[in-house]
C-alpha cells in the first residue's frame, strides 16, 4: 500500500512459465493486463546483461523487428525494463510447430508424397518471401534453419530469431552491431554457409542467407541435412569442402526441377547462387505454377507435356486429333497394301529394311557421341576430386578417405562408358558388314559362355578388392539382363554377386554410407546436369 492507502499499480506483464530459451534470452509465456491479451516476453540472460555490446544487440534485434511490416515476421509491441527480470521486449505469442517439427514428424515415406512435398514447398516459398522482404530492407539473417520458422496454427509462417541479422549499411555499425571481425563464426553448425564456416565475415551478404535457404529446402526433399559429421569442426569442413549427395539419389520420387533449384541454391560459389531470397522464391514459385525455371533445362517432351497439362482444353483436343488420324492412316495404308502387288510390296519391305539399318547406325553414331561427352564430363570430375584431394591436409585422413572414394567411384564409371564405345564400335562394324545377319540366340551356348565369363571377371575383381568396380559391372549386367534377359540362373548370380559386394563396400563405413547409384552417370544424366 502507498502512503495515502491507495494499492500500487500493478505490473503490466505477468510472466508464467517458459517457452523456449537460447544462448542470449528466455522467452516467457506472458500476459498483457492493460490490453489483456497474451502475450511473449523475450529476456535478456542476466550474465548476458552485464555486457553492453549484448545488450544492444537485444535491442536492436527488438527495433528491427519493429521496423519490418511484413506477416512472416512477429510484431513487437514494447520494449524496455521489467522489475526483477531486467532487459525485455514483448511480442505477439504464436501457437504452432516449427517446421524443425513438422519435419520430425514425417517418415521417410511421407517425403515420397508428392502432397507433401508440395505443403513443404508452399511453407518454404513463403519463408523465402519474408527473407526476400528482409533483404530488400537491406538486412541479412545469418541463422536460417527449421527450428527458426514457425508455421501457426492458422498456416501463416513466420521467420523467428533475428538475434545474428545484420543490415548492410551504416545504420547497424552506428549502433554498434556491425562489429564481426574476420574470423569470427556466427550461425548455426550445418545450417551455415561456407563464407560463414570459413570465418569470413567480409564476404556475408543476401546469398550467405541464399544457402542456408538451400539447406532447408535440402531437409525438405530428402529428409536429411545436406552437411553432417561426428564434430562441429568436421560439420564446417563439409561445408566448405563437399558437395552433399544429390537430392535426387536420396529420393527418386522427388522432382528434378526442385533439385537443380536445391544445388544452385547450395553452390559453393556465390556468385552461382541465387542474389538474394526473391528470386529462390520466385524459382519456387514457378515449379509450383509448372511454368520454367532458371535452375533447371526441362527436356524438350517434358516441356510439352507441362503445357499440354496448363491447356487442358488443347490437350484433348490434340489427344482426340491424334486418335482420329491414327485411325484414318491405319485404314488408309492396310487399304493401300492390299492393292499393292507381290513384287512392290517386297520393293517396299527391302527399302523399309535399308531404312532401318541406316537409322540403327545413326542412332550408334548419336549413342557414341553421348558416350564420349559423357567422358569428358567424368575426367573433369576426377580431376576436380584430384585437385580437392591435393589441397587438403595430410591429417585429413577422413576426407581423404572420402575423397578417395569418390574417385574410384568415377574411375569405374568412366571404365563403363568406355566399355560401352568399344562395344557400339564392334556392332558398327558388325551391322555395315553384315547387316541382313539375324541376331544370334539370346540363349546359345555362346551366349551363355559369354555371360559366365562376365560373370568370373566380377568375382575376380571382388577377389582382388576392386569392390567399386565390380559393383559398377554388376550393376550394367543386371540392366543388359532387365533389356533383352538372362536366364534365371544367371541373373540369381548377378543379384547374390550385388549383395556381397554391397556387404564388402560397407565394411568399415558409417551409418551414413551409400553405395554408389551408378544410374546416375548415364550419359542423358551427366550431359543433363551440365550447365
Amino acid at each position: 500500500m502507498t502512503k495515502r492507502g491507495k494499492p500500487n499499480k500493478p505490473e503490466r506483464y505477468n510472466l508464467m512459465g517458459v517457452l523456449g530459451e537460447g544462448g542470449m534470452a528466455i522467452v516467457y509465456d506472458g500476459y498483457d493486463t492493460t490490453l489483456e491479451r497474451p502475450v511473449a516476453i523475450k529476456v535478456l540472460r542476466p550474465d548476458m546483461a552485464q555486457d553492453p555490446e549484448k545488450e544492444r544487440g537485444f535491442f536492436y534485434e527488438a527495433r528491427l523487428l519493429a521496423q519490418m511490416d511484413h506477416p512472416g515476421v512477429i510484431p513487437v509491441f514494447e520494449m524496455g525494463e521489467l522489475p526483477k527480470h531486467g532487459s525485455f521486449y514483448a511480442m505477439k505469442k504464436i501457437r504452432g510447430q516449427t517446421l524443425g517439427e513438422i519435419l520430425d514428424g514425417m517418415t521417410p515415406a511421407d517425403f515420397a508424397r508428392p502432397h507433401e512435398i508440395a505443403r513443404l514447398m508452399q511453407i518454404l516459398e513463403k519463408v523465402c518471401l519474408t527473407v526476400a522482404y528482409a533483404h530488400a530492407r537491406g538486412i541479412i539473417h545469418r541463422d536460417l534453419k527449421p527450428d527458426n520458422i514457425m508455421v501457426d496454427d492458422y498456416g501463416v509462417v513466420m521467420v523467428l530469431d533475428w538475434g545474428l541479422s545484420k543490415r548492410i549499411d551504416k545504420r547497424a555499425e552506428k549502433d554498434g552491431i556491425n562489429t564481426t571481425q574476420v574470423g569470427t563464426i556466427k550461425g548455426t553448425p550445418g545450417h551455415m554457409s561456407p563464407e560463414q564456416a570459413g570465418g569470413k565475415s567480409d564476404q556475408i551478404d543476401f546469398r550467405t542467407d541464399v544457402f542456408a535457404l538451400g539447406i532447408i529446402l535440402y531437409e525438405c526433399l530428402t529428409g536429411r541435412v545436406p552437411f553432417s559429421g561426428s564434430s562441429q569442426d568436421r560439420v564446417l569442413q563439409e561445408i566448405i569442402h563437399r558437395d552433399p549427395p544429390h537430392p535426387h539419389r536420396l529420393n527418386r520420387r522427388v522432382s528434378r526441377v526442385l533439385c537443380a533449384i536445391c544445388m544452385k541454391a547450395l553452390n559453393k560459389n556465390p556468385d552461382k547462387r541465387y542474389p538474394t531470397a526473391k528470386e529462390l522464391a520466385e524459382d519456387i514459385r514457378r515449379y509450383r505454377d509448372h511454368q520454367p525455371t532458371s535452375a533447371y533445362r526441362v527436356p524438350l517432351w517434358d516441356r510439352l507435356g507441362t503445357w499440354l497439362g496448363r491447356h487442358p482444353t488443347v490437350a484433348t483436343a490434340l489427344t482426340l486429333a491424334l486418335i482420329f488420324g491414327g485411325f484414318a492412316y491405319h485404314y488408309h495404308n492396310t487399304t493401300v497394301i492390299r492393292m499393292m502387288e507381290q513384287q512392290k510390296a517386297e520393293q517396299l519391305a527391302q527399302a523399309l529394311e535399308e531404312q532401318r539399318e541406316i537409322g540403327l547406325l545413326n542412332r550408334m553414331v548419336t549413342v557414341a557421341k553421348e558416350l564420349s561427352l559423357a567422358l569428358q564430363v567424368l575426367d573433369e570430375r576426377i580431376l576436380a576430386t584430384e585437385e580437392e584431394k591435393a589441397g587438403l591436409s595430410e591429417h585429413d585422413t577422413e576426407g581423404r578417405a572420402a575423397l578417395n572414394a569418390k574417385l574410384e567411384e568415377l574411375k569405374a564409371a568412366r571404365l563403363w562408358h568406355t566399355y560401352g564405345i568399344e562395344s557400339v564400335a564392334t556392332a558398327m562394324i558388325v551391322t555395315a558388314e553384315a547387316p541382313d545377319q539375324a541376331p544370334a540366340d539370346l540363349d546359345s551356348p555362346l551366349i551363355n559362355t559369354i555371360r559366365n565369363v562376365a560373370l568370373e571377371e566380377v568375382r575376380n575383381l571382388i577377389k582382388i578388392g576392386e569392390y567399386y568396380k565390380a559393383h559398377n559391372r554388376v550393376w550394367a549386367h543386371l540392366l543388359e539382363a532387365q533389356r533383352i534377359g538372362w536366364n534365371e540362373a544367371q541373373t540369381a548370380e548377378l543379384l547374390k554377386l550385388k549383395s556381397l559386394i554391397e556387404a564388402k563396400m560397407r565394411e568399415g563405413k558409417g551409418p551414413d554410407f551409400t553405395v554408389p547409384d551408378w544410374d546416375e552417370y548415364r550419359p542423358e544424366r551427366l550431359l543433363e546436369d551440365e550447365p
